[in-house]
């Protein structure tokens, strides 16, 4: 009896796997390989050469330790991952088929008369199999396949995000570690100046009013450079948090902002913005939908529930086979409302993509025309505003010696000086950012010396 009932059952059992056929541990590999394989040309070709953690920092942060720290350590980026392994695991559940039932039962028993206590009892015991047809499984499999395909993408697109913070917060460090340089370089001319005034105080040839004058001076620029420090040092936490971190060792940044250069035609990057991964994603995407309505469609067909077992009969003693198949008829539910919401989906992906599309390209124009604004202003100072300036303090500040220029023009040539060394320091500073901007829509580097 037990062994017509083993034959019974694996009769009716399904096949688990189909040979040449990927199983999700494969799929995952695949997958995993994917993530190291496509990372993003904005990290270049020496990213992931040495990986240090924050402890292990020098006193110089180069662009591309602050790029591997945050790649490496950022809470964000690494929740983005488990997402990929969470879909992983998601593609292992639908990978399986439904499990086979166990059906015991038993009648004719503790009744009235002849059907009194266990004499006439007949038992049945059978298991019965789902039978999924349609290919619905390789279809779910397919489905959760590109599912941890898009959390790649997404994975993809947070990468960039924490590129973009990494890369802004970088050129703000540059911008406000050269701000501290120029004022220390200003406070060294007013504290000349200072000592200046002061011989000719104590040899009566200027009032004490014009010390007191000149030591505000030194004061006024004292104070500018620790705000500049301390601008430098909310720069400082703000790079640790994207570490991961609460706060980092090193002083140094290496590096410079790069000054106004040629740029590509805006016509060649505005098509490069189709290897962001915010549009590049639309292809996995619109497949992954198209899938989802592939199952819908599968799913209309019912699955047939096939069983097989045995009955004994206690009193004759006898054993019969029992076989049979259970369909479900497709009366009220069609899943016409599940077709329907694929359907309805594969389009709305198509408008969604576009409106992504038109957005990127937008951004992309609006940083371009803020670039060529910027660059003119940029070789004005270069060319004109700063040497003209330089030499206007210089021409002064020699002249005042001699008693040609008196006290206020000198502080006045100072005070244009660092205001338009500060000006043009701020218009770098504003335009490195609007490169790494569009390096960022583009997912393509167009160089820049601070990298």
């Amino acid at each position: 009896m037990e062994k017509a009932f083993l034959i019974a059952i694996f009769a009716i059992l399904p096949f688990k796997s189909v040979i040449g056929a990927p199983s999700p541990i494969d799929l995952i590999t695949q997958n995993s390989r994917q993530i190291s394989q496509s990372r993003s040309p904005l990290f270049g070709d020496n990213y992931g050469a040495q990986v240090l953690s924050p402890s292990e920092m020098t006193d110089t942060l180069s662009f591309q330790t602050a790029l591997a720290l945050s790649t490496t350590n950022n809470p964000q980026l690494q929740a983005a991952l488990y997402t990929i392994r969470l879909t992983q695991a998601e593609s292992i559940q639908q990978s399986m088929s439904p499990n086979p039932e166990l059906d015991i039962e038993v009648e004719n028993f503790a009744g009235t008369g002849e059907f009194g206590g266990l004499g006439a009892l007949e038992s049945v015991i059978s298991i019965g199999q789902q039978i999924e047809i349609s290919g619905k499984r390789w279809k779910r499999i397919e489905a959760a396949d590109y599912r941890t395909n898009l959390a790649i993408w997404d994975y993809r697109v947070k990468e960039l995000e924490i590129y973009s913070a990494v890369t802004e917060c970088y050129i703000q460090l540059i911008a406000a570690q050269n701000e501290i340089y120029m004022t220390e370089e200003i406070l060294s001319l007013a504290e000349n100046f200072r000592t200046n005034v002061e011989k000719r105080v104590s040899a009566g040839k200027l009032s004490p009013s014009a010390l007191s004058r000149a030591e505000v001076e030194v004061m006024r620029t004292n104070m500018e450079l620790k705000r500049t420090k301390r601008i430098l040092e909310e720069k400082r936490i703000h790079m640790a948090a994207l570490f991961g971190e609460n706060k980092l060792s090193f002083s140094v940044i290496s590096g410079e902002l790069v000054s106004a250069r040629p740029l590509p035609p805006v016509e060649k990057l505005t098509g490069l913005v189709e290897n962001n991964p915010k549009l590049a994603r639309w292809a996995t995407e619109r497949a992954y939908r198209n899938s989802i309505l592939k199952l819908a469609n599968a799913s209309r067909i019912m699955d047939p529930i096939i069983s097989a077992g045995f009955k004994n009969i206690q009193d004759t003693g006898d054993i019969a086979f029992s076989v049979g198949v259970s369909i479900p008829l497709p009366v009220f539910n069609r899943n016409e409302g599940s077709i329907l919401k694929a359907t309805e989906s594969i389009t709305q992906s198509n408008w969604e993509e576009s409106s992504v599309r038109t957005q990127l390209q937008s951004e992309l124009e609006s940083a371009y025309i803020l670039l060529i604004q910027l660059e003119d202003e940029i070789l004005g100072y270069e060319k004109k505003l700063i040497p003209e300036s330089e030499l206007a303090y210089d021409i002064v500040s020699k002249d005042y010696t001699q008693g040609k220029f008196g006290f206020l023009e000198v502080l006045d040539a100072e005070r244009m000086l660092f205001d338009i060394k500060h000006y043009y320091l701020d218009l770098l500073l504003e335009y490195n950012l609007a490169i790494a901007y569009v390096e960022i829509l583009i997912n393509e580097k167009l160089s820049g010396s601070y990298n």
